[in-house]
């Protein structure tokens, strides 16, 4: 049975409407042994011959048999198994790996052998059998022509296949070198079929053992050509069998990952340049990603978003009475011990209500920067305190330890602990400690003494309801006529206490007594008696008759406050270890005359406001979706232009049989290991913008999984990238690419 056998082949080329004819009616057949010459003008058909051999280009008429094996049902997969079983191909131009130095060129044929050591050992046992010994580390690029030929003679030679396939070898190299390189092949090739193109037959007729010529596509005439050695009814007959979509084989797809992540490193440090100009690329993408991602979901701007009634906070009940009635201290006290829970606060405000602090005395600021995520503050005991400051715990009234996100460290880093004060809904308190933390979605916290946080309550529910009413200043002048003066603006200012101080420019002479009173709370006054006006506020205070507003001493304030919240405020909150206990303390509450609700209940918000922040969502999804994908674009097309330079490669790894499924592993490879380090400058970009004071409160500090969400997203953009390229860089035959078939992305 021959070897290889052609029968009848016919191959036809169209182009632009137009036909023409490559070979035709070939009948030939071959053993092993043989060194077979191929001859013929130029346009004969010779390498056409070759390329259909090789499997690199198809044939129209006719069959090939490979060991009797008919191969005209072949899929691509199988010319992919029969080149890399059977042929070795030697090209005219080379074709070497030029960016491979001459030992990975040969190592690339060496990959069916999966220890690297003996891989190596091959490769430069066979380099050394060619003379290339002295020439490993050298890249392909740098060779001379006979240095190249004789790499792809060896390279050729790593496969063992038993056909070696040489079109015009010696085409491009002087004489001396071309009778070295026809005495090698002749050498290498005793026991294996040697099939060359050549246009001088006389190089190569001491050596070959038959010469066949082609004319116009047929064979002229085959002398030398060794007689059958079995009959025709020996040989086995084989019928027609239609192609058939291989089963998939979970060994066989780990063999080929492994081989194309081992290609891929390969691929990615054969071009450094090209390496470093990708990593730059994976970078802006990332990076560009990570300052979309960051800018577009800025959670102040998504809690506009949310509809929670309260600000959540696991194991917490938010709870007041059914029947509308205010809740007593100890009627608080013996629920919260009825239903085991931790701790209570009857006046609850303060978790709800984000506050404003300023570093200057100004009571207009807080209207200003009230919902501004970089001022509001919201104010704890210092039991909650646990984290590492500069400085001491509050222990008196009138102490705050600051805990601020980093970028607030701009405005707060000349306050001196022990002497500078902060000003926090307009009331002064002395700074204690201070600590500055880089996650900037939470918000700004102060830690005051259990008492404070108390007081604090109070005032500030009252300062919500004298937002609306207003705290009313009732005196006589010093004509003895009644004044009302309306604070529904005013300062709060410790050092006063029961005094109130009205500035000039206000227009008012009031004198004592005086007292206050809210017209909205019944019952809620409280008499200043006849020393209660100031004639002079703290030094602090110097530039406040320019604010128009009167000041009122804190205890006057806590006064009123306090009966406020005894007479007017009724919701509480009780604390317990989770939701899950919450919860059921929370449905046995409802049975005991209670509406009490977990801290992330939510209200019902009205069809328009749900469509206009339904709307907002959309847009910023779809902003941020719009800079992803136009990221995507740009990643493409810069990589379009790249990846042509891969074309050769690729074609040649095809042509030495290497498998498509593993060249594309190692494509995918490339673009994630690409991913590495562009991933590692985004780690190292998103240190410095969140370690930094001046640049922390620019973008929205990101989460692992976040990072990890990003790293993915590229990942999958680069993948998608190198699938699309890929399918330009396998469209049409081996053959049609290493002659010049044009690429376009």
């Amino acid at each position: 049975m021959s070897l290889l056998k052609l029968s009848g082949i016919g191959k036809i080329y169209y182009s632009e409407g137009s036909v023409a004819v490559g070979i035709r009616g070939i009948d030939l057949s071959f053993e092993r042994g043989e060194f077979v010459a191929v001859t013929g003008a130029s346009g004969s058909g010779k390498s056409t011959l070759l390329n259909v051999i090789s499997g690199m280009d198809s044939y129209e008429e006719g069959e090939l048999y490979i060991e009797g094996a008919p191969t005209s049902h072949y899929l691509e997969s199988d010319w992919e198994e029969y080149r890399s079983k059977y042929i070795s191909f030697i090209f005219q131009d080379y074709n070497i790996l030029e960016s491979y130095t001459v030992l990975q060129n040969v190592e690339l044929a060496l990959m069916h052998i999966k220890d690297r050591r003996e891989r190596r050992r091959r490769a430069i046992e066979l380099l050394t059998r060619v003379g290339m010994e002295k020439h490993l580390r050298q890249k392909g690029s740098k060779l001379s022509g006979g240095q190249k030929q004789r790499t792809v003679i060896a390279r050729a030679l790593a496969k063992d296949s038993p056909i070696i396939l040489a079109d015009e070898p010696t085409g491009n190299l002087d004489e001396a070198t071309s009778k070295e390189i026809i005495d090698l092949l002749r050498e290498v090739s005793k026991d294996k079929l040697l099939i060359i193109v050549t246009h001088n037959y006389e190089e190569v007729e001491g050596v070959a053992t038959r010469h066949i010529r082609i004319y116009d596509g047929s064979v002229e005439f085959d002398r030398g050509e060794k007689p059958a050695t079995v009959t025709a009814t020996e040989e086995k007959k084989y019928e027609y069998v239609p192609p058939k979509k291989k089963k998939f084989s979970f060994k066989e797809f780990l063999r080929d990952l492994g081989d194309g992540i081992k290609l891929g490193g390969h691929v990615f440090a054969s071009r450094p340049k090209l390496a470093v100009f990708t990593c730059m690329l994976m970078a802006v993408g990332m990076l560009g990603v990570f300052f979309i991602t960051s800018t577009c979901f800025d959670p102040s701007v998504l809690e506009e978003f949310s509809y929670d009634m309260f600000e959540y906070q696991n194991g917490r009940v938010v709870a007041v009475r059914r029947d509308g009635a205010l809740p007593t201290e100890d009627e608080i006290s013996a629920l919260a011990e009825k239903h085991s829970a931790q701790s209570y606060i009857s006046c609850d405000f303060l978790l709800d209500k984000p506050l404003t602090i300023n570093f200057t005395y100004d009571p207009y600021d807080q209207y200003y920067r009230y919902n501004s995520r970089n001022q509001g503050v919201f104010m704890k005991t210092v039991g909650d305190v646990d984290f590492s400051f500069e400085g001491e715990l509050p222990d008196e009234a009138g102490e705050v330890l600051l805990s601020l996100p980093l970028h607030m460290e701009k405005t707060y880093r000349h306050v001196a602990i022990g002497e500078d004060n902060v000003y926090i809904e307009g009331i002064s308190f002395k700074v204690t400690g201070i600590s500055y933390y880089i996650d900037n979605n939470l918000p700004a916290r102060v830690f005051v003494t259990e008492d404070e946080y108390n007081t604090m309550s109070h005032i500030v529910a009252l300062k919500k309801m004298r937002n609306n009413q207003g705290i009313y200043i009732n005196g006589v002048d010093k004509y003895g006529n009644p004044q009302t003066i309306p604070a529904y603006d005013l300062a709060i200012v410790r050092e006063l206490g029961k005094q109130i101080y009205v500035p000039e420019g206000m227009g008012y002479d009031l004198v004592g007594p005086a007292s206050l009173n809210v017209p909205s709370v019944p019952g809620c006054s409280l008499d200043l008696g006849d020393d209660a006006v100031a004639k002079s506020l703290p030094d602090y205070m110097d530039n406040f008759d320019m604010y128009y507003i009167p000041a009122i001493g804190m205890d006057a304030v806590q006064a009123l406050a306090d009966y406020y919240v005894e007479n007017d405020y009724g919701q509480f909150s009780l604390f317990f270890k989770n939701d899950a206990e919450a919860k059921r303390a929370a449905n046995k509450m409802l049975k005991e005359g209670y509406i009490a609700v977990l801290s992330d209940s939510q209200y019902e918000p009205d069809p328009f406001e749900k469509f206009a922040m339904g709307f907002l969502v959309f847009l910023m999804v779809a902003i941020w979706l719009g800079g992803v994908i136009g990221l995507a674009f740009f990643i493409r097309l810069c990589q379009s232009r790249s990846i042509v330079s891969f074309k050769n490669d690729i074609a040649i790894m095809r042509s030495m049989g290497i498998k498509a499924a593993v060249i594309k592993i190692s494509m995918y490879m490339r673009s994630v290991i690409a991913v590495i380090p562009a991933a590692a400058g985004l780690f190292v970009v998103a240190a410095l913008i969140f370690t930094s004071s001046e640049f922390n409160g620019y973008f929205t500090y990101l989460y692992g999984w976040q990072y990890a969400l990003i790293c993915f997203g590229l990942l999958l953009i680069a993948i998608r990238v190198s699938f699309k390229q890929q399918g330009k860089l396998f469209e049409g035959s081996v053959k049609k690419t290493l002659t010049g078939g044009e690429l376009n992305d």
